[in-house]
């Protein structure tokens, strides 16, 4: 649970090789060893430890290989340090109101996995550790982003970022993303079973788990002692502090060996994979009016025109908004009946709206410059009407709001305005938490990654991503009369290399990118689509990834797809021109 340092969810080691420049997730040796615990990673280290559980004469305490544990809460504070409220957790457990001596902070991915492995020069008997979930999502916990006093080594090295290993090229994002990378390998896939035998299966307690070598103190284990039978206070309390500081084996889970991951599955035709074999096909015969809006669900395709969105999983009903009354309007979407009318909504007219995944939140903006957080009460019979509970207004620009995202995984509100401006909301408390500067046309567009948290920004023709926390990753100038008019992001995994980022464009034209680390992260051009005649008003990619969908202003739908026979109208070569061009 991440409520409890002491029972901290568990990811294992999964590289062996943190020296190498390139990292090649095709090779089994660069991989640890997974059918084998931290402690017995090194033959020599676990020699010692097989001997010292062999002479074991303690006739109160049952013999062990192991003295400390792989997870302890001093573990998850070692590793999230340079993190609040971690941070302030490591003082109080020094108890002197100060850091840990520097050369015990965490510094070094390399030097932490040779003595957690024990195939460091200097080996420990004391270090068995495994890794913590941020290890594979969370790059900013390798960063001193609180200029945090850390000290100086014995070397002399300040303690700052965390070193990372040579393939990672001095980058957190890039750490993770390879890291992640290896997770999902197909090395991993076919041995993380032999893993999870050790730590919740059949090989954590019993005979196979002596013979695997995986026996720790006694105390860690589930029922190893009755605390609420010790009458001594002072005992009880003594061996609670001793199970908190020695560590928590989980509960065995598997009492069977776990069964291996089966062969993936033959790779799809996703987008990201063949940006240059996309062809089109007319969705509808009679377009009638301009597409702002394109709604899958449950392989149903609707589409809307402007200041309408779609509303439930089956698009039985839209919300309209910009009406001369400045009213907000919830209605039928095979009659067109109004169903709700809400008045009031902003003191005038309303400019921007967007609604999260489960439709019960709403966020407007209006040109009173103001953007207003909505909860959209249920129906109590299907007779009454919906209610909208405003929950909280929210002041920050100075000119009407262009735009609104919202990311519930993150709970944040992303709002742009035409004064340039972008800004970060909170949910959790409907506050202000920082603003995206440097931009130099009014904001149209933004959107947030429901799985990295990256947010993608447009303004005129400038093309930027940003983190959540406001840090800049990525900005580009797509170049002169290429006005972005839509935008879209690829909803795949955060550790792909070339996730999608695509951008319609009033000249027609949809450009697909990807953020790709070159020394710093650069947007690459990967290809370009050309079959609208007007502005590209929006888009859509299917949750299969293999689709795309587009609409633009005179109401033309199409579909876009990978084809084989070469018949295509994505232009790499001319994308990787128009690429040197922008730079």
């Amino acid at each position: 649970s991440y409520n409890d340092l002491t029972q901290y969810p568990i990811f294992p080691w999964v590289l062996a090789d943190y020296t190498s420049a390139e990292l090649d997730l095709t090779d089994p040796k660069v991989f640890r060893d997974l059918s084998k615990p931290m402690g017995a990673q090194n033959p020599d280290r676990l020699a010692e430890f097989i001997k010292r559980y062999r002479e074991w004469e303690d006739e109160t305490v049952p013999a062990f290989y192991y003295g400390t544990h792989y997870m302890v809460a001093g573990i998850v504070l070692y590793y999230l340090i340079r993190l609040e409220p971690f941070t302030s957790s490591n003082i109080a457990l020094q108890g002197t109101g100060r850091f840990d001596h520097s050369d015990r902070l965490f510094h070094s991915i390399k030097e932490t996995w040779e003595s957690a492995s024990g195939n460091g020069s200097n080996r420990q008997m004391s270090d068995v550790k495994e890794l913590i979930p941020e290890f594979f999502y969370l790059p900013d916990f390798l960063v001193n982003r609180n200029n945090l006093d850390l000290g100086r080594r014995q070397t002399g090295i300040v303690v700052q970022d965390v070193v990372l290993p040579p393939w990672a090229k001095g980058d957190p994002r890039e750490f993770i993303r390879i890291h992640r990378m290896a997770l999902e390998s197909e090395y991993v896939t076919a041995h993380l079973h032999e893993w999870i035998d050790l730590m919740f299966g059949y090989k954590q307690i019993g005979k196979e788990a002596v013979q695997a070598h995986n026996v720790f103190y006694y105390l860690t284990y589930e029922g190893a002692i009755d605390v609420d039978a010790i009458a001594d206070p002072v005992e009880r309390e003594a061996t609670i502090a001793q199970i908190y500081h020695f560590g928590q084996t989980p509960q065995q889970l598997f009492k069977k060996p776990h069964g291996a991951c089966g062969p993936s599955l033959p790779p799809a035709k996703v987008l990201r994979m063949h940006c240059d074999v996309l062809q089109a096909t007319p969705v509808n015969d009679k377009p009638d009016a301009e597409v702002h809006q394109i709604h899958l669900a449950n392989g149903k395709l609707s589409y809307t025109g402007p200041s309408k969105l779609l509303l439930g999983p089956d698009a039985s009903q839209y919300i309209t908004w910009g009406t001369p009354d400045f009213s907000l309007r919830i209605c039928n979407n095979e009659t067109g009946k109004t169903e709700a009318y809400f008045e009031n909504v902003h003191d005038g007219k309303i400019s921007a709206l967007n609604i999260c995944e489960h439709n019960r939140l709403i966020v407007t903006g209006g040109a009173d410059t103001v953007v207003s957080i909505w909860e959209l009460e249920r129906r109590k019979s299907k007779t009454s009407s919906p209610k909208l509970k405003l929950l909280r207004r929210l002041c920050a620009h100075t000119q009407r709001i262009t735009c609104v995202a919202i990311s519930r995984a993150f709970n944040i509100v992303v709002s742009g305005s035409q004064d340039k401006t972008c800004v970060i909301w909170g949910l959790n408390r409907f506050e202000y938490i920082r603003q995206l500067t440097g931009f130099e046309h009014p904001i149209s567009h933004t959107c947030v990654n429901y799985r990295s948290g990256d947010i993608v920004v447009c303004a005129g023709t400038q093309l930027s991503v940003w983190t959540v926390n406001g840090d800049l990753i990525a900005k580009l100038d797509v170049g002169l009369h290429k006005t972005i008019t839509s935008l879209e992001i690829e909803k795949g995994p955060e550790w792909l290399k070339e996730g999608l980022i695509l951008t319609g464009h009033d000249t027609g034209r949809i450009c697909c990118w990807s953020l790709v680390f070159q020394v710093t992260w650069q947007l690459v051009l990967r290809g370009t689509l050309n079959m609208h005649q007007n502005a590209v008003t929006s888009l859509c990619i299917d949750h299969t990834l293999c689709k795309l969908y587009s609409g633009d202003k005179s109401g033309v739908v199409l579909l876009w797809t990978a084809v084989d026979d070469g018949k295509n109208v994505s232009k790499p070569a001319a994308a990787a021109e128009e690429q040197k061009a922008i730079l």
